[in-house]
C-alpha cells in the first residue's frame, strides 16, 4: 500500500452545485428572502451567507420550516410528523391532495490507485408520495400506479397520451401522475 500523495476531489456537497444561491428561508417564524443559501445534502444541513462569501451561519434546522433554492422548495419533516419519514428535509415537487416528496442526498465515494486519493460526491435521492399521511417510497412505475389503485388504468393511459415514461425521469413522472390523478378525484 502507497501513501496517498496527492487528493482530487470531483465535485461538492452542496445542492445544485459550490457557489450561494439566491433563495428565501422560513425560519423561526419569520420569511427572510433574496438571501444567499447554500444546502449541504452530505449533512443535510442549510448555510445562510453573511460578508459576502468570506463567513457563514450554520441554521438550526429545527428552527426552519421550509426554504426555495432555485424554485425547488425544500420542507423539513420532524419526528413529531408521525412518520417514519427519516427526519430532514425533503424537495416537495407536488403539493396537492396527495404530495410527490424527493430526499436528496449525498455519499461520498473513496478510491484510492497509485498514490493518488479520488474523493467523489455522488448525488443520491429517494422518491415518496404521501397520501392521507402516510408516505409511500416509489421506486419503479409499479409502485406508483399501485399507490394510485382506484385511477391506475386511467394514469397508464394518460403515460401512454402524453408520452411521458417513468425510468427516464421518476421526478416530473411522479408529480404529473399526481396531479392527474387528483384532477379525477375533483
Amino acid at each position: 500500500v502507497s501513501p496517498v500523495q496527492q487528493k482530487k476531489v470531483i465535485g461538492d456537497p452542496y445542492y445544485f452545485d459550490y457557489d450561494w444561491q439566491e433563495g428565501s428561508v422560513h425560519f423561526s417564524d419569520h420569511l427572510y428572502e433574496n438571501v444567499s443559501l447554500r444546502y449541504d445534502l452530505l449533512k443535510d444541513k442549510l448555510l445562510l451567507e453573511f460578508s459576502q462569501g468570506y463567513e457563514s451561519i450554520e441554521l438550526i434546522t429545527n428552527r426552519i420550516k421550509y426554504f426555495v433554492i432555485h424554485d425547488h422548495t425544500f420542507v423539513r419533516l420532524s419526528s413529531t410528523d408521525k412518520s417514519t419519514m427519516q427526519e430532514g428535509f425533503y424537495d416537495l415537487l407536488y403539493d396537492g391532495k396527495s404530495k410527490v416528496m424527493v430526499k436528496r442526498y449525498k455519499v461520498i465515494k473513496e478510491i484510492t490507485d497509485e498514490g493518488i486519493m479520488t474523493v467523489e460526491y455522488i448525488d443520491k435521492r429517494k422518491l415518496f408520495l404521501q397520501q392521507s399521511g402516510r408516505f409511500i417510497p416509489i421506486r419503479v412505475k409499479r409502485d406508483a400506479l399501485n399507490a394510485f389503485a382506484a385511477n391506475k388504468t386511467e394514469l397508464r393511459k394518460f403515460l401512454t397520451r402524453e408520452n411521458i415514461h417513468f425510468k427516464s425521469d421518476p421526478e416530473t413522472t411522479l408529480a404529473a401522475m399526481a396531479t392527474f390523478n387528483d384532477q379525477l378525484q375533483k
